[in-house]
């Protein structure tokens, strides 16, 4: 145990040594806090380099893959109080920071070692190496480039120089720990105020979870802003400038249906028919799945609906195929190309034909399009919605919960029964927030992370 505190605690003096490093480095801001997100113009340099919009947005994906910070995504308040904007900005600075520190200690590190972690199934998040394969054989094309890459909306240049970043600052936090001495009077001290606590387990049903399955009506929208328009009003205020000066913007939502990947040969060699016969036989039925889908649509079900019950893409299937507010100029939205060129030729409301790429089958919408300065009234319209998305999730997650513990009380099942059954509350993997539970199985990541399950306050 002491050991373990003697480790803990030098990780203490290392980000206190690591925070007397950063503000030695050069830092000249470009934009407010508040502001962080617009524009091309850089947010901030670090060694004259910029950090530009598309680095912030690759932070702020990274943050949804681990298991250690919880968004709440549709909850802007608690977003400003948890200073999550400064905490992304934050990561960018001081990978680079170290990153720069390392090469200045004459440390190298190539893209081939990024490549290298790339392929073993790893990445490197806020220093923490995470298993992003999940026991899963690499693929580039399915997993790699249509997954990771996609879910961190970067290009494959972008994202192997991160991680070569990640790599030599991890180096560097890895030399700066190894130097720390702890005196052996703040291990016991430390190691004291550990061993009197006790460990309690719980469940936590997240309201954001339960928020992605609620779609406002219009007249539910309208009647909304009607009732709280002065609130609205303030609100609105407060985040100008998220609606102000926008670049080309579409609302983009897509139902996504994956291909197999094709039958693995050595080289020189050729696909069995066997294997031939069943790849072809299950693209073919990708492709009747998705057509599928079009057919519910023809009979007017709604999108979302449709996308929740068909898609197979893990960011935005459970909310209704919604990719959010995107720009398809620039670096574009992070999709396959063949979703930025489709959506391009959208017009709002409109749904696309199938479309297909070596990866997987698509059908797009676009919901709207916007440029420039949103008119207050559209404004308050999207604040009512994603108010009543937050408030129609805790409503649902309190019912979760209550039908968990009729569950616990009346039929006598104890949590991890509950919660380790794949049916159960769509908890397909139970997790932790913090300790782990061996009985139960590794913690979830993602939006796995955010299920229903057993978690230990340590």
């Amino acid at each position: 145990m002491i050991t373990a505190l003697r480790e803990a605690t030098k990780s203490l003096w290392m980000w206190i040594i690591l925070g007397v490093l950063a503000l030695g480095f050069g830092l000249s801001f470009g934009l407010p806090s508040d502001a962080i997100s617009l524009g091309q113009d850089p947010i901030v340099k670090v060694y004259g380099e910029p950090v530009r919009p598309h680095d912030y947005n690759y932070q702020w994906a990274a943050f949804n893959v681990t298991n250690y910070i919880r968004i709440p995504k549709q909850d802007k308040r608690m977003q400003e109080m948890m200073g999550l904007k400064e905490e992304v900005l934050d990561a960018v600075i001081e990978r680079r920071v170290l990153a720069k520190a390392g090469e200045e200690m004459g440390l190298h590190v190539d893209i081939a070692d990024a490549e290298d972690l790339t392929f073993e199934g790893h990445i490197i998040i806020l220093g923490d190496t995470i298993d992003w394969l999940g026991g899963r054989k690499f693929n580039y094309e399915r997993l790699f480039k249509g997954g990771l890459l996609q879910t961190l909306q970067s290009n494959e240049r972008d994202y192997l120089e991160r991680q070569r970043r990640e790599i030599m600052a991890r180096t560097v936090r890895d030399l700066v720990a190894s130097t720390a001495v702890i005196p052996e009077a703040e291990l016991r001290k430390e190691y004291e105020s550990r061993a009197n606590r006790v460990s309690l387990r719980y469940v936590r049903f997240q309201s954001a979870f339960y928020a992605d399955l609620v779609d406002p009506t219009p007249e539910e929208i309208d009647a909304y802003v009607k009732e709280h328009r002065d609130e609205l009003s303030k609100q609105f205020e407060s985040q100008g400038v998220r609606f102000t000066k926008l670049p080309k913007q579409v609302r983009l939502r897509f139902i996504k249906v994956e291909k197999p990947s094709a039958p693995e040969v050595e080289e020189g060699a050729t696909v069995e028919p066997a294997a031939q016969k069943a790849h072809d036989e299950a693209v073919a039925a990708a492709r009747a799945k998705i057509e599928a889908a079009i057919a519910q649509l023809d009979e007017g079900k709604d999108f979302r609906q449709v996308a929740r019950e068909v898609s197979q893409d893990a960011t935005t299937g459970r909310r209704g195929g919604d990719y959010g507010w995107v720009s398809l100029e620039g670096t574009g939205t992070g999709l396959e190309a063949i979703v930025d060129e489709t959506a391009a030729k959208l017009e709002p409301g409109q749904v696309s034909a199938v479309v297909e790429s070596d990866a997987a089958f698509y059908l797009i919408k676009i919901d709207g399009a916007r440029e420039g300065d949103v008119a207050e009234d559209e404004a308050l319209r999207e604040l009512a919605e994603e108010a009543l998305m937050t408030a129609g999730g805790k409503t649902l997650a309190k019912q979760a919960a209550e039908e968990a513990l009729l569950k616990v009380r009346e039929e006598r099942k104890p949590l991890a029964e509950l919660f380790d059954d794949k049916d159960a509350l769509g908890a397909d993997s139970p997790g932790i927030d913090s300790l782990p539970i061996d009985e139960l199985g590794e913690s979830a990541t993602g939006l796995d992370a955010m299920r229903p399950k057993i978690s230990v306050t340590g």
